[in-house]
Protein backbone atom coordinates (compact mmCIF):
# COMPACT_ATOMS: atom_id res chain seq x y z
CA UNK A 1 0.00 0.00 0.00
CA UNK A 2 1.35 3.42 -0.97
CA UNK A 3 2.20 5.52 2.06
CA UNK A 4 0.34 8.83 2.50
CA UNK A 5 2.32 12.02 2.10
CA UNK A 6 0.96 13.39 5.40
CA UNK A 7 0.53 11.35 8.57
CA UNK A 8 -1.71 14.07 10.08
CA UNK A 9 -4.22 16.17 8.15
CA UNK A 10 -5.95 19.37 9.22
CA UNK A 11 -9.65 18.56 8.85
CA UNK A 12 -12.40 21.17 8.73
CA UNK A 13 -16.17 20.61 8.48
CA UNK A 14 -18.25 23.71 7.95
CA UNK A 15 -22.04 23.74 8.37
CA UNK A 16 -24.38 25.69 6.13
CA UNK A 17 -25.26 28.02 9.03
CA UNK A 18 -23.68 28.93 12.38
CA UNK A 19 -26.44 27.21 14.42
CA UNK A 20 -25.97 23.69 12.98
CA UNK A 21 -24.13 21.19 15.16
CA UNK A 22 -21.23 19.27 13.61
CA UNK A 23 -19.94 15.89 14.80
CA UNK A 24 -16.88 13.96 13.56
CA UNK A 25 -16.91 10.16 13.95
CA UNK A 26 -14.12 7.75 12.98
CA UNK A 27 -14.31 4.28 11.41
CA UNK A 28 -14.70 2.63 14.82
CA UNK A 29 -17.77 4.83 15.47
CA UNK A 30 -15.94 6.79 18.16
CA UNK A 31 -16.72 10.50 18.31
CA UNK A 32 -13.59 12.55 17.73
CA UNK A 33 -15.10 15.93 18.29
CA UNK A 34 -18.13 18.18 18.07
CA UNK A 35 -18.74 21.86 17.51
CA UNK A 36 -21.35 24.37 16.38
CA UNK A 37 -21.08 25.92 12.95
CA UNK A 38 -17.56 24.69 12.18
CA UNK A 39 -15.44 21.81 13.45
CA UNK A 40 -11.66 21.58 13.16
CA UNK A 41 -9.45 18.63 14.10
CA UNK A 42 -6.13 17.01 13.26
CA UNK A 43 -6.81 13.48 11.97
CA UNK A 44 -4.95 10.55 10.45
CA UNK A 45 -5.76 9.38 6.89
CA UNK A 46 -8.83 7.15 6.77
CA UNK A 47 -12.60 7.19 6.47
CA UNK A 48 -14.77 9.40 8.68
CA UNK A 49 -18.42 10.27 9.12
CA UNK A 50 -19.45 13.89 9.48
CA UNK A 51 -22.86 14.46 11.04
CA UNK A 52 -24.70 17.75 10.66
CA UNK A 53 -27.64 18.27 13.05
CA UNK A 54 -30.19 21.09 13.00
CA UNK A 55 -33.23 20.99 15.23
CA UNK A 56 -34.54 17.42 15.33
CA UNK A 57 -33.08 16.59 11.89
CA UNK A 58 -29.64 15.45 10.79
CA UNK A 59 -27.75 14.06 7.83
CA UNK A 60 -24.43 12.22 7.57
CA UNK A 61 -21.64 12.44 5.02
CA UNK A 62 -18.99 9.76 4.53
CA UNK A 63 -15.59 11.40 3.97
CA UNK A 64 -12.23 9.97 2.93
CA UNK A 65 -9.10 11.69 4.17
CA UNK A 66 -6.42 10.43 1.80
CA UNK A 67 -3.40 12.13 3.29
CA UNK A 68 -2.29 13.40 -0.11
CA UNK A 69 -3.03 16.98 0.98
CA UNK A 70 -2.26 18.74 4.26
CA UNK A 71 -5.84 19.95 4.67
CA UNK A 72 -9.29 18.51 3.97
CA UNK A 73 -12.46 20.58 4.07
CA UNK A 74 -16.13 19.53 3.92
CA UNK A 75 -18.97 22.02 3.48
CA UNK A 76 -22.34 20.65 4.53
CA UNK A 77 -25.64 21.20 2.79
CA UNK A 78 -28.45 22.89 4.76
CA UNK A 79 -30.15 20.38 7.06
CA UNK A 80 -33.88 20.27 6.38
CA UNK A 81 -35.96 20.54 9.55
CA UNK A 82 -39.65 21.05 10.22
CA UNK A 83 -41.06 24.52 10.86
CA UNK A 84 -44.52 26.05 11.05
CA UNK A 85 -43.17 28.89 8.91
CA UNK A 86 -42.57 28.42 5.16
CA UNK A 87 -38.81 28.91 5.42
CA UNK A 88 -36.46 27.89 2.63
CA UNK A 89 -34.58 24.64 3.29
CA UNK A 90 -37.21 23.22 5.65
CA UNK A 91 -39.12 19.97 5.14
CA UNK A 92 -42.50 21.58 4.43
CA UNK A 93 -41.41 24.66 2.50
CA UNK A 94 -44.12 25.86 0.11
CA UNK A 95 -43.19 28.63 -2.33
CA UNK A 96 -46.79 29.79 -2.81
CA UNK A 97 -47.40 30.06 0.93
CA UNK A 98 -44.06 31.84 1.43
CA UNK A 99 -44.90 34.37 -1.29
CA UNK A 100 -48.32 35.11 0.18
CA UNK A 101 -46.83 35.51 3.66
CA UNK A 102 -44.34 38.03 2.30
CA UNK A 103 -47.08 39.98 0.51
CA UNK A 104 -49.63 39.96 3.33
CA UNK A 105 -47.09 40.96 6.01
CA UNK A 106 -46.63 44.36 4.33
CA UNK A 107 -50.33 45.36 4.37
CA UNK A 108 -51.48 46.06 7.95
CA UNK A 109 -55.02 46.94 8.99
CA UNK A 110 -55.00 49.92 11.36
CA UNK A 111 -56.58 49.22 14.74
CA UNK A 112 -53.99 51.07 16.80
CA UNK A 113 -50.57 52.57 16.14
CA UNK A 114 -46.94 52.05 17.03
CA UNK A 115 -46.51 48.28 16.54
CA UNK A 116 -47.64 45.46 14.27
CA UNK A 117 -48.74 41.84 14.55
CA UNK A 118 -48.80 39.44 11.62
CA UNK A 119 -50.50 36.05 12.03
CA UNK A 120 -50.22 33.42 9.30
CA UNK A 121 -51.89 29.99 9.35
CA UNK A 122 -51.08 27.27 6.84
CA UNK A 123 -51.93 23.66 6.13
CA UNK A 124 -48.77 21.78 5.18
CA UNK A 125 -50.55 18.64 3.95
CA UNK A 126 -52.14 19.16 0.53
CA UNK A 127 -54.50 16.23 1.20
CA UNK A 128 -56.06 17.87 4.27
CA UNK A 129 -58.98 20.31 4.29
CA UNK A 130 -58.14 23.91 5.21
CA UNK A 131 -60.29 25.67 7.82
CA UNK A 132 -59.06 29.02 9.26
CA UNK A 133 -61.85 29.30 11.87
CA UNK A 134 -60.98 29.33 15.55
CA UNK A 135 -57.90 31.60 15.56
CA UNK A 136 -58.31 35.04 17.12
CA UNK A 137 -56.41 37.94 18.68
CA UNK A 138 -57.46 39.31 22.08
CA UNK A 139 -56.19 42.12 24.27
CA UNK A 140 -54.49 41.44 27.59
CA UNK A 141 -57.78 41.41 29.50
CA UNK A 142 -59.29 38.88 27.07
CA UNK A 143 -61.52 41.09 24.91
CA UNK A 144 -61.51 39.98 21.29
CA UNK A 145 -59.71 42.26 18.85
CA UNK A 146 -60.17 40.35 15.59
CA UNK A 147 -60.62 36.88 14.08
CA UNK A 148 -58.08 35.51 11.63
CA UNK A 149 -60.95 34.86 9.22
CA UNK A 150 -61.34 38.65 8.87
CA UNK A 151 -58.00 38.75 7.05
CA UNK A 152 -56.79 37.20 3.81
CA UNK A 153 -57.69 33.61 2.90
CA UNK A 154 -56.29 31.65 -0.04
CA UNK A 155 -57.99 28.27 -0.25
CA UNK A 156 -55.86 27.06 -3.16
CA UNK A 157 -52.63 27.67 -1.27
CA UNK A 158 -54.20 26.43 2.01
CA UNK A 159 -53.33 29.49 4.08
CA UNK A 160 -54.78 32.55 5.78
CA UNK A 161 -53.17 35.65 7.22
CA UNK A 162 -53.88 38.97 8.88
CA UNK A 163 -51.58 41.92 9.50
CA UNK A 164 -52.59 44.40 12.20
CA UNK A 165 -51.29 47.79 13.26
CA UNK A 166 -51.83 47.88 17.02
CA UNK A 167 -50.81 49.83 20.09
CA UNK A 168 -47.71 48.43 21.79
CA UNK A 169 -48.51 46.01 24.60
CA UNK A 170 -49.29 42.37 25.29
CA UNK A 171 -51.97 40.48 23.36
CA UNK A 172 -53.41 36.97 23.52
CA UNK A 173 -53.30 34.76 20.44
CA UNK A 174 -56.07 32.21 20.97
CA UNK A 175 -56.97 28.94 19.24
CA UNK A 176 -60.47 27.61 19.94
CA UNK A 177 -61.60 24.19 18.77
CA UNK A 178 -64.61 22.15 19.79
CA UNK A 179 -63.47 19.02 21.57
CA UNK A 180 -60.14 20.55 22.60
CA UNK A 181 -61.02 23.79 24.35
CA UNK A 182 -59.46 27.24 24.14
CA UNK A 183 -55.70 27.77 24.38
CA UNK A 184 -53.59 30.90 24.06
CA UNK A 185 -50.08 32.32 24.09
CA UNK A 186 -49.10 35.87 24.97
CA UNK A 187 -47.36 38.10 22.44
CA UNK A 188 -45.83 41.44 23.44
CA UNK A 189 -45.61 44.08 20.71
CA UNK A 190 -42.76 46.56 21.06
CA UNK A 191 -42.75 50.01 19.41
CA UNK A 192 -41.55 50.00 15.80
CA UNK A 193 -41.47 46.18 15.54
CA UNK A 194 -43.68 43.68 13.76
CA UNK A 195 -44.14 40.33 15.50
CA UNK A 196 -44.74 37.54 12.97
CA UNK A 197 -46.51 34.42 14.24
CA UNK A 198 -46.73 31.36 11.98
CA UNK A 199 -49.15 28.55 12.81
CA UNK A 200 -49.56 25.14 11.21
CA UNK A 201 -52.17 22.44 11.66
CA UNK A 202 -51.68 19.36 13.82
CA UNK A 203 -53.87 16.34 14.52
CA UNK A 204 -54.88 16.17 18.18
CA UNK A 205 -56.41 13.16 19.94
CA UNK A 206 -58.44 13.63 23.10
CA UNK A 207 -60.02 10.41 24.31
CA UNK A 208 -61.74 8.91 21.30
CA UNK A 209 -62.00 12.24 19.48
CA UNK A 210 -59.52 13.24 16.76
CA UNK A 211 -59.38 16.93 15.81
CA UNK A 212 -57.38 18.85 13.22
CA UNK A 213 -56.51 22.29 14.60
CA UNK A 214 -53.91 25.05 14.53
CA UNK A 215 -51.06 24.23 16.91
CA UNK A 216 -49.85 27.03 19.17
CA UNK A 217 -47.15 24.71 20.49
CA UNK A 218 -45.54 24.50 17.06
CA UNK A 219 -45.67 28.25 16.43
CA UNK A 220 -42.72 29.90 14.74
CA UNK A 221 -42.36 33.49 15.93
CA UNK A 222 -40.08 36.21 14.59
CA UNK A 223 -39.64 39.96 15.00
CA UNK A 224 -38.92 42.37 12.18
CA UNK A 225 -38.65 46.14 12.10
CA UNK A 226 -41.83 47.70 10.74
CA UNK A 227 -41.58 47.93 6.98
CA UNK A 228 -39.57 44.70 6.68
CA UNK A 229 -41.71 41.86 5.36
CA UNK A 230 -41.39 38.15 5.98
CA UNK A 231 -38.47 36.77 3.97
CA UNK A 232 -38.33 32.96 3.63
CA UNK A 233 -34.68 33.16 2.50
CA UNK A 234 -33.42 35.40 5.31
CA UNK A 235 -30.62 33.49 7.14
CA UNK A 236 -31.56 34.99 10.52
CA UNK A 237 -35.06 33.53 10.19
CA UNK A 238 -33.57 30.05 10.00
CA UNK A 239 -31.19 30.79 12.88
CA UNK A 240 -34.07 31.99 15.07
CA UNK A 241 -36.00 28.76 14.47
CA UNK A 242 -32.92 26.67 15.24
CA UNK A 243 -32.31 28.66 18.43
CA UNK A 244 -35.91 28.00 19.51
CA UNK A 245 -35.57 24.27 18.91
CA UNK A 246 -32.22 24.16 20.70
CA UNK A 247 -33.71 25.89 23.74
CA UNK A 248 -36.60 23.43 23.71
CA UNK A 249 -34.26 20.43 23.44
CA UNK A 250 -31.78 21.74 26.01
CA UNK A 251 -28.85 21.93 23.57
CA UNK A 252 -26.18 24.59 23.32
CA UNK A 253 -26.00 25.85 19.74
CA UNK A 254 -24.56 29.30 20.48
CA UNK A 255 -21.51 29.40 18.21
CA UNK A 256 -18.67 31.92 18.23
CA UNK A 257 -20.20 33.61 15.21
CA UNK A 258 -23.58 33.96 16.93
CA UNK A 259 -21.94 35.29 20.10
CA UNK A 260 -20.12 37.87 17.98
CA UNK A 261 -23.46 39.02 16.60
CA UNK A 262 -24.90 39.41 20.10
CA UNK A 263 -21.86 41.32 21.33
CA UNK A 264 -22.19 43.86 18.54
CA UNK A 265 -25.96 44.03 18.56
CA UNK A 266 -26.17 42.88 14.97
CA UNK A 267 -28.99 40.40 15.33
CA UNK A 268 -31.91 41.64 13.29
CA UNK A 269 -34.46 39.48 15.09
CA UNK A 270 -34.72 40.10 18.86
CA UNK A 271 -36.44 36.71 19.20
CA UNK A 272 -33.10 35.08 18.40
CA UNK A 273 -31.55 37.19 21.14
CA UNK A 274 -34.17 36.04 23.68
CA UNK A 275 -33.56 32.39 22.83
CA UNK A 276 -29.80 32.81 22.93
CA UNK A 277 -29.90 34.63 26.27
CA UNK A 278 -31.79 31.71 27.86
CA UNK A 279 -29.32 29.24 26.32
CA UNK A 280 -26.36 31.27 27.61
CA UNK A 281 -27.86 31.41 31.12
CA UNK A 282 -28.21 27.63 31.06
CA UNK A 283 -24.81 26.82 29.53
CA UNK A 284 -22.54 29.79 30.41
CA UNK A 285 -23.99 31.19 33.67
CA UNK A 286 -20.60 32.50 34.81
CA UNK A 287 -20.07 34.56 31.66
CA UNK A 288 -21.91 37.48 33.19
CA UNK A 289 -20.32 40.12 30.96
CA UNK A 290 -21.52 38.42 27.78
CA UNK A 291 -25.02 37.88 29.17
CA UNK A 292 -25.18 41.49 30.35
CA UNK A 293 -24.28 42.77 26.88
CA UNK A 294 -26.93 40.59 25.22
CA UNK A 295 -29.58 41.82 27.68
CA UNK A 296 -28.50 45.43 27.20
CA UNK A 297 -28.78 45.08 23.42
CA UNK A 298 -32.22 43.48 23.77
CA UNK A 299 -33.37 46.30 26.02
CA UNK A 300 -32.29 48.87 23.46
CA UNK A 301 -34.16 47.04 20.71
CA UNK A 302 -37.50 46.10 22.28
CA UNK A 303 -37.71 47.98 25.59
CA UNK A 304 -38.87 46.40 28.84
CA UNK A 305 -40.96 43.23 28.42
CA UNK A 306 -41.85 40.36 30.77
CA UNK A 307 -39.43 38.09 28.91
CA UNK A 308 -36.58 40.54 29.35
CA UNK A 309 -37.48 41.07 33.02
CA UNK A 310 -37.39 37.29 33.51
CA UNK A 311 -33.92 37.10 31.93
CA UNK A 312 -32.63 39.87 34.18
CA UNK A 313 -34.05 38.14 37.25
CA UNK A 314 -32.44 34.85 36.21
CA UNK A 315 -29.09 36.56 35.60
CA UNK A 316 -29.26 38.19 39.05
CA UNK A 317 -30.65 35.03 40.69
CA UNK A 318 -33.98 36.65 41.52
CA UNK A 319 -32.57 39.78 43.13
CA UNK A 320 -34.50 42.67 41.59
CA UNK A 321 -35.89 45.54 43.67
CA UNK A 322 -39.46 46.80 43.26
CA UNK A 323 -40.29 44.65 40.25
CA UNK A 324 -43.82 43.51 39.43
CA UNK A 325 -44.90 41.52 36.40
CA UNK A 326 -48.20 42.68 34.94
CA UNK A 327 -48.33 40.58 31.77
CA UNK A 328 -47.32 36.96 31.03
CA UNK A 329 -44.17 36.33 29.00
CA UNK A 330 -44.07 34.60 25.64
CA UNK A 331 -41.45 31.99 26.51
CA UNK A 332 -41.94 29.06 28.88
CA UNK A 333 -38.31 29.49 30.00
CA UNK A 334 -39.12 33.06 31.04
CA UNK A 335 -42.14 31.83 33.00
CA UNK A 336 -39.98 29.32 34.87
CA UNK A 337 -37.54 32.10 35.78
CA UNK A 338 -40.35 34.33 37.03
CA UNK A 339 -42.03 31.65 39.11
CA UNK A 340 -38.69 30.71 40.66
CA UNK A 341 -38.10 34.36 41.55
CA UNK A 342 -41.42 34.53 43.41
CA UNK A 343 -39.94 32.19 46.03
CA UNK A 344 -37.81 35.17 47.11
CA UNK A 345 -40.33 37.89 46.26
CA UNK A 346 -43.91 36.58 46.31
CA UNK A 347 -45.32 39.98 45.32
CA UNK A 348 -43.49 39.79 41.98
CA UNK A 349 -46.68 38.25 40.52
CA UNK A 350 -49.87 39.35 42.27
CA UNK A 351 -52.59 36.67 42.57
CA UNK A 352 -55.26 38.69 40.76
CA UNK A 353 -52.97 39.98 38.01
CA UNK A 354 -53.21 38.38 34.57
CA UNK A 355 -50.04 36.28 35.16
CA UNK A 356 -51.44 35.22 38.54
CA UNK A 357 -54.79 34.23 37.06
CA UNK A 358 -53.45 32.25 34.10
CA UNK A 359 -51.01 30.34 36.32
CA UNK A 360 -53.73 27.86 37.30
CA UNK A 361 -53.98 26.34 33.83
CA UNK A 362 -50.56 26.26 32.20
CA UNK A 363 -50.23 23.52 29.58
CA UNK A 364 -47.22 22.03 27.80
CA UNK A 365 -46.51 24.58 25.11
CA UNK A 366 -43.01 23.53 24.15
CA UNK A 367 -40.95 26.71 23.91
CA UNK A 368 -44.00 28.93 24.53
CA UNK A 369 -46.03 29.70 27.65
CA UNK A 370 -49.33 28.03 26.77
CA UNK A 371 -52.48 28.75 28.77
CA UNK A 372 -55.73 26.81 28.77
CA UNK A 373 -58.59 29.29 29.05
CA UNK A 374 -60.92 28.60 31.98
CA UNK A 375 -63.77 30.60 33.51
CA UNK A 376 -63.52 28.84 36.88
CA UNK A 377 -63.07 31.51 39.61
CA UNK A 378 -60.03 31.14 41.79
CA UNK A 379 -59.75 31.74 45.54
CA UNK A 380 -57.86 34.70 46.91
CA UNK A 381 -54.95 33.53 49.06
CA UNK A 382 -54.92 34.63 52.69
CA UNK A 383 -51.18 34.07 53.17
CA UNK A 384 -48.43 31.74 52.04
CA UNK A 385 -47.94 30.34 55.53
CA UNK A 386 -51.68 29.72 55.90
CA UNK A 387 -51.78 27.79 52.62
CA UNK A 388 -48.78 25.67 53.55
CA UNK A 389 -50.39 24.82 56.88
CA UNK A 390 -53.65 23.96 55.10
CA UNK A 391 -51.85 21.63 52.70
CA UNK A 392 -50.07 20.00 55.63
CA UNK A 393 -53.47 19.18 57.11
CA UNK A 394 -54.57 17.71 53.77
CA UNK A 395 -51.54 15.41 53.84
CA UNK A 396 -52.73 13.99 57.15
CA UNK A 397 -56.03 12.80 55.64
CA UNK A 398 -56.04 8.99 55.22
CA UNK A 399 -55.34 8.07 51.60
CA UNK A 400 -58.46 5.92 51.22
CA UNK A 401 -60.67 8.80 52.40
CA UNK A 402 -58.87 11.22 50.08
CA UNK A 403 -59.35 8.95 47.07
CA UNK A 404 -63.06 8.56 47.80
CA UNK A 405 -63.60 12.31 48.13
CA UNK A 406 -61.64 13.08 44.93
CA UNK A 407 -63.56 10.43 42.95
CA UNK A 408 -66.85 11.87 44.21
CA UNK A 409 -65.94 15.54 43.47
CA UNK A 410 -64.68 14.91 39.92
CA UNK A 411 -68.28 14.49 38.76
CA UNK A 412 -69.26 17.96 39.99
CA UNK A 413 -66.05 20.01 40.11
CA UNK A 414 -63.54 21.06 37.45
CA UNK A 415 -59.97 21.08 38.75
CA UNK A 416 -57.42 23.47 37.29
CA UNK A 417 -54.05 22.28 36.08
CA UNK A 418 -52.40 23.61 39.24
CA UNK A 419 -54.99 21.89 41.42
CA UNK A 420 -54.33 18.66 39.52
CA UNK A 421 -50.65 18.98 40.40
CA UNK A 422 -51.53 19.40 44.07
CA UNK A 423 -53.80 16.35 43.89
CA UNK A 424 -50.92 14.33 42.44
CA UNK A 425 -48.79 15.20 45.45
CA UNK A 426 -51.61 14.33 47.84
CA UNK A 427 -52.57 11.02 46.25
CA UNK A 428 -49.11 9.67 45.48
CA UNK A 429 -47.46 8.73 48.74
CA UNK A 430 -44.60 7.03 46.91
CA UNK A 431 -43.82 10.24 45.03
CA UNK A 432 -43.86 12.19 48.28
CA UNK A 433 -41.44 9.74 49.86
CA UNK A 434 -39.11 10.26 46.90
CA UNK A 435 -39.33 13.99 47.49
CA UNK A 436 -38.41 13.56 51.16
CA UNK A 437 -35.10 12.00 50.17
CA UNK A 438 -34.23 15.14 48.18
CA UNK A 439 -34.79 17.47 51.14
CA UNK A 440 -31.74 17.81 53.42
CA UNK A 441 -33.61 19.04 56.49
CA UNK A 442 -34.45 16.36 59.06
CA UNK A 443 -38.06 17.34 59.68
CA UNK A 444 -41.26 15.37 59.97
CA UNK A 445 -42.69 14.05 56.71
CA UNK A 446 -45.80 16.24 56.63
CA UNK A 447 -43.71 19.42 56.96
CA UNK A 448 -41.35 18.28 54.22
CA UNK A 449 -44.19 17.28 51.92
CA UNK A 450 -46.06 20.52 52.45
CA UNK A 451 -43.01 22.46 51.30
CA UNK A 452 -42.96 20.61 48.00
CA UNK A 453 -45.82 22.81 46.81
CA UNK A 454 -43.34 25.69 46.45
CA UNK A 455 -41.43 23.65 43.87
CA UNK A 456 -44.38 23.66 41.49
CA UNK A 457 -43.74 25.80 38.36
CA UNK A 458 -46.19 28.55 39.32
CA UNK A 459 -46.05 31.86 41.21
CA UNK A 460 -46.08 31.47 45.00
CA UNK A 461 -49.36 33.31 45.46
CA UNK A 462 -50.98 31.28 42.68
CA UNK A 463 -49.93 28.07 44.43
CA UNK A 464 -51.39 29.42 47.66
CA UNK A 465 -54.66 30.26 45.91
CA UNK A 466 -54.80 26.80 44.35
CA UNK A 467 -54.36 25.14 47.74
CA UNK A 468 -57.28 27.09 49.13
CA UNK A 469 -59.53 26.56 46.10
CA UNK A 470 -58.72 22.84 46.18
CA UNK A 471 -59.68 22.71 49.85
CA UNK A 472 -62.96 24.49 49.03
CA UNK A 473 -63.79 22.05 46.22
CA UNK A 474 -62.91 18.95 48.21
CA UNK A 475 -64.26 20.07 51.57
CA UNK A 476 -61.96 17.41 52.91
CA UNK A 477 -60.78 19.15 56.07
CA UNK A 478 -64.38 19.59 57.22
CA UNK A 479 -65.04 15.94 56.42
CA UNK A 480 -62.02 14.94 58.49
CA UNK A 481 -63.23 17.05 61.40
CA UNK A 482 -66.61 15.31 61.32
CA UNK A 483 -64.94 11.90 61.27
CA UNK A 484 -62.68 12.77 64.19
CA UNK A 485 -65.66 13.86 66.22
Amino acid sequence: MQQSRFETVQFRARAADPATEVFLIDASLSRIGSAVGQLEADVSPGFYKVRFRAGASQHDELVEVSGEEATREVIGEPVLFRSAAPILNTTTFDADQAGLAADWSREPQSIGDGAELFVFLREEDAKKAFDPEGVSVHDLKGAKVVDLSAGRIEETARCAGICLRLDPGTYRLRVSKAGLGDYEIFVTLSPDWQVQVFLAFETFTKGEVTVRAASLRRSAIFMRLRGMTFDPEEPNTRLTELAKQALLQGRNIVSDEMINRFLHGKFQDPMMGLFAAHILLATHPRNRDLIAIVLMNLGRLIGETSDLAALRLAARKGREAKTTIESPPLLAASWRSLTKATRQNASLIAPMSVPGQIAHNIADGGAWLLHRVSTDPEARPQSLAHSEAMFREMLMVPSNMLQEVVADRRSTEEFSGLEQSLLSILTSRAAINDMFRQVPEAEDSEVNASRQIWRLPAPAYSVAAAVQSLDRKLGILKTTDRVSR
